[in-house]
């Protein structure tokens, strides 16, 4: 079956729980397995393609001044987070009275920061994600020690100092 939407009416955050869909913006083609989270933007038009029903969980939202987003979907390691997150955000619009609910709107910027966080790392192999983690952690809490050593920080986590470098302008930009 295939689903045709013309100029959104609002914001979409959707989580996929089983099956796997197709989403189409204009030339852009998205696959939506289980453990991805999809953008769908207000004003956009797309069509969606079943592939294998299943469930998901999605969220409308409306943001002030109406930024433009662009649609994206992405697989994520803080799938069991995220899934806890939306259907959490999920019961909380059933019991709500309206879509402004600030306790939705708590949850909705806990779901966009967990997305923000996994996105940043999403590149690195699990155990290079712990590495860098252990890194950061260090910086934090020797901060603002004179004595830190970035060099000896990632001789510590077994990490060449240009792969430090490298990692730290990927994700952090600097």
């Amino acid at each position: 079956p295939k689903l045709v939407h013309k100029n959104r009416w609002c914001y979409g955050l959707v989580y996929k729980l089983r099956g796997k869909v197709v989403y189409n913006f204009r030339r852009r083609t998205m696959d939506f397995s289980p453990g991805c989270v999809c953008m769908l933007p207000k004003g956009s038009d797309y069509t969606v393609d079943t592939i294998e029903p299943g469930e998901c969980i999605a969220i409308n939202f409306n943001l002030l001044d109406d930024p433009p987003l662009d649609p994206f979907s992405e697989c994520f390691r803080a799938a069991p987070r995220l899934e806890t997150l939306f259907r959490k955000l999920d019961n909380q619009r059933l019991r709500a009275f309206a879509y402004n609910d600030y306790g939705m709107m708590a949850s909705l910027y806990e779901i966009i920061q967990t997305i923000d966080k996994a996105s940043r790392y999403s590149h690195l192999t699990p155990a290079a994600e712990l590495r860098l983690r252990n890194i950061v952690l260090a910086i934090q809490q020797g901060y603002p020690n004179p004595a830190l050593s970035l060099s000896a920080l990632a001789e510590a986590e077994g990490v060449p100092m240009s792969s430090m470098r490298e990692a730290f302008l990927k994700i952090f930009g600097m």
